[in-house]
């Protein structure tokens, strides 16, 4: 589980160091099947040695993710670590009105950076 506020490069140069400490300082490559947002926790696919040739395979599966959110606020950034720079009403939003929503996350979607 990738911690909160962590790159997926600093976990790739993390589990790097460790590998060459234990092999007496012997490089091997070591990479990541995708980046995970810095403030995304979850399941970081590696690939060490020969493995990184593999990592597309791990990746083809389905995935699903968890979420929260916070009604009523936009931030400069559109994330949780940005400045508030708009508030609005949310009272009329309902746990209907958000299930019929979510249809529209399932399936390929193409991230927007």
């Amino acid at each position: 589980d990738k911690p909160k506020n962590v790159t997926s490069n600093d976990v790739v140069q993390l589990v790097l160091h460790t590998i060459c400490d234990s092999l007496g300082g012997r490089l091997t490559k070591v990479g990541h099947g995708g980046t995970l947002d810095p403030n995304a926790t979850g399941v970081l696919v590696l690939g060490v040695g020969t493995g990184t040739r593999m990592l597309q395979s791990f990746l083809d599966g389905s995935k699903a993710y968890e979420a929260e959110v916070t009604l009523g606020s936009e931030t400069d950034t559109q994330d949780c670590v940005g400045s508030v720079i708009a508030e609005a009403a949310y009272d009329h939003v309902t746990n209907e009105i958000l299930e019929a929503a979510l249809p529209s996350f399932i399936g390929d979607i193409q991230q927007v950076p």
